[in-house]
C-alpha cells in the first residue's frame, strides 16, 4: 500500500486530465482524501506522484488575520476558449455539441492511459521519464496540439522510439511479449476544425443520426474516399 493525501479540488485546477483519471477511479470529486496510490496503474501512479511531491514544495500561504465570517464566494472554473464560446450560445444544438466534445475528450483520455499500459505490457519501461517525453511531445506536436488518445500514444512512440529519436526506455528483450497490432491499419480520427470529435467509419446508425451537419460531411466525404475502417475491439498500433 501507498497511502497519500490527495486534494481533488487542486488536481482538478493544476492537471485536469490526470484529475479525471484519479477522480473516476477512485470515485472522488472534491475534497481531501487518503488513497492508495498503489491501485492505480504504473504510468497514473507516476504522474500522480510527481504531482504530489510539486504540490508539497510549493511554499506555504502567509498567515492570514482572522476576519468575521462572511458570506461564501463562489468561483467559477473557466473552461477553455473554445468551450466557452460554445456554450455561449443559447441553442441546445450548439449545447449537445459542447457534451459531445467532452464526452469524447474524456473517452480520448482513458484510450489514452489504456493505451500506454499495452506499451507497457509490451516493453516500454513504466518511468516517470518515459511518460513525461510522450505528454510533452504530444502536447508540444503542430498536429495533436495537446490532444491524447490511443492513436496519440502510438505516434508518441513511433517518434521517440528506437526508430525515430530513441528517448524512452525499454525493458529487456527477454519475455516481452509483443505488441498486438491490427489485422488493418487504423484510422487517426483527429478532431474536426470546428474542435468536434469526428465519426469513426464503423459508426453505428443511432450515433450517426445524432451527428451535427459538420460531422456528417465529413463521415460521409472519407466513406466515399474509401478511407480504411477503423477495426472494432482493441486499439492496435497505427505505424
Amino acid at each position: 500500500m501507498i497511502i497519500d493525501l490527495v486534494s481533488f479540488d487542486d488536481l482538478r485546477d493544476s492537471f485536469p486530465r490526470l484529475y479525471r483519471t484519479v477522480s473516476k477511479f477512485f470515485g472522488y470529486t472534491s475534497g481531501t482524501y487518503a488513497v492508495d496510490l498503489a491501485k492505480l496503474s504504473d504510468f497514473t501512479r507516476g504522474e500522480l506522484s510527481a504531482w504530489i511531491r510539486t504540490q508539497r514544495e510549493k511554499k506555504p500561504p502567509a498567515p492570514q488575520p482572522v476576519a468575521e465570517p462572511v458570506a461564501p464566494v463562489v468561483v467559477k472554473r473557466e473552461e477553455p476558449e473554445v468551450i466557452r464560446e460554445l456554450m455561449d450560445v443559447s441553442k441546445n444544438e450548439e449545447r449537445r455539441r459542447v457534451a459531445l466534445l467532452l464526452d469524447q475528450q474524456a473517452r480520448d483520455e482513458d484510450a489514452f492511459e489504456a493505451r500506454l499500459e499495452e506499451w507497457g505490457r509490451s516493453g516500454l519501461e513504466t518511468t516517470q521519464e518515459n511518460a513525461n517525453a510522450i505528454v510533452d511531445w504530444i502536447k508540444q506536436n503542430p498536429q495533436l496540439k495537446g490532444y491524447f488518445s490511443a492513436q496519440a500514444a502510438d505516434l508518441a512512440v513511433a517518434w521517440l522510439g528506437p526508430k525515430g529519436s530513441n528517448a524512452l526506455t525499454w525493458k529487456p528483450q527477454a519475455e516481452v511479449p509483443p505488441l498486438v497490432e491490427s489485422a488493418e491499419p487504423t484510422e487517426i480520427l483527429e478532431p474536426l476544425p470546428n474542435r468536434e470529435p469526428r465519426l469513426p467509419l464503423d459508426v453505428d446508425n443511432a450515433t450517426l443520426r445524432r451527428a451535427s451537419k459538420e460531422q456528417a460531411k465529413d463521415y460521409l466525404a472519407r466513406v466515399n474516399a474509401g478511407k480504411l475502417v477503423r477495426p472494432r475491439g482493441g486499439f492496435g498500433s497505427s505505424f
